[in-house]
């Protein structure tokens, strides 16, 4: 095989398994143990995959051929050959058109392999015979995985039409719980930079006020890892209805609140298992916010670079 042709199948393997990993981690919610297994089994061998037949499969993971089959009811497919017609839909041919063209030949391989941490598989607990370097050492390359298997999974469209959306809007809200809120504070005191009317609720009772009277000149950029508050994807749907648009950060695509957004913007955020309010999670959207803000500084230029004028001298009368 020549160099070329070497380069275009590696490229075609790494995006398969980018592939792999974003089917997946939008299913994870409805995982088993098993199912994870099975899944993290698929996506670091996912060019044996594509030659195995259910018995294979079967034996080279000592799971039931029937667990096998219902692992591909959960991903709305059908079978083995469906998950494998799933997986190769994206050829290397399309690799220039397709977020996964930007895979890193070199660090694809390993973010793939990240798929564990997703879903949390070869993930243990610190001890305390672990060391500070440990500790850092591992906290720093949970984080660096999270971030660049986001980056690998990333929607270009779904960022340009996000980007657009706030930009013909007028008010853009900022909806979240918890640790979610922490990420809509940071965002919603940036873009108010745009001139862009900007509000950060996370009280339910308001945010269900607010939902109720906005409109079609609002939008909603809602942050939820799980997506699976149920009283947020009541807020949703009732602004959905009064004419609203609805951007979400989330970790789980296929999740009950995602159905409410009119964009979806996923990131993988592995956690700890010492510490489920890491900040891997809000450091990830808040990059994938960065990307959203960037892109809309392009989209209102001129009016961004006379903004940043104003604020800048208006913040230097506070200056002692």
């Amino acid at each position: 095989m020549s160099p070329d042709n070497k380069s275009t199948a590696k490229k075609g393997q790494l995006c398969h398994e980018a592939q792999a990993i974003a089917l997946f981690s939008s299913h994870v919610h409805l995982f088993t143990k098993s199912d994870t297994a099975l899944a993290n089994f698929i996506a670091l061998h996912i060019d044996q995959f594509m030659h195995m037949t259910i018995l294979d499969l079967a034996n080279a993971t000592g799971l039931s051929e029937i667990t096998i089959s219902r692992f591909c009811k959960k991903l709305g497919l059908a079978g083995i050959h469906a998950l494998k017609i799933n997986l190769a839909y994206i050829q290397p041919s399309e690799l220039t058109t397709h977020s996964s063209a930007a895979l890193n030949p070199e660090v694809a391989p390993q973010a793939a392999a990240l798929l564990g941490a997703q879903l949390g598989a070869n993930q243990r607990a610190f001890t305390p015979e672990d060391s500070t370097q440990q500790i850092c050492t591992e906290v720093f390359a949970t984080i660096s995985a999270g971030l660049t298997q986001t980056l690998n999974l990333l929607d270009y469209d779904a960022i340009d039409q996000a980007a657009k959306l706030i930009n013909q809007s007028t008010r853009l809200l900022f909806f979240g719980f918890g640790n979610s809120s922490v990420v809509c504070h940071d965002l919603g005191t940036r873009f108010a930079r745009f001139g862009i009317s900007c509000e950060i609720v996370s009280d339910l009772h308001q945010q269900m006020t607010i939902a109720a009277v906005c409109g079609a000149e609002t939008v909603i950029l809602a942050v939820s890892y799980s997506g699976s508050s149920l009283h947020l994807d009541e807020v949703l749907q009732l602004a959905r209805s009064r004419g609203a648009k609805v951007i979400l950060f989330t970790s789980y695509k296929n999740s009950a609140i995602a159905q409410q957004a009119d964009v979806v913007l996923m990131g993988v955020c592995p956690e700890l298992k010492n510490n489920t309010e890491a900040a891997t999670s809000r450091l990830i959207y808040m990059a994938i916010g960065d990307v959203l803000y960037t892109r809309l500084t392009l989209l209102r230029s001129k009016q961004y670079q006379d903004n940043l004028k104003s604020i800048r001298s208006s913040l230097a009368l506070l200056r002692t």
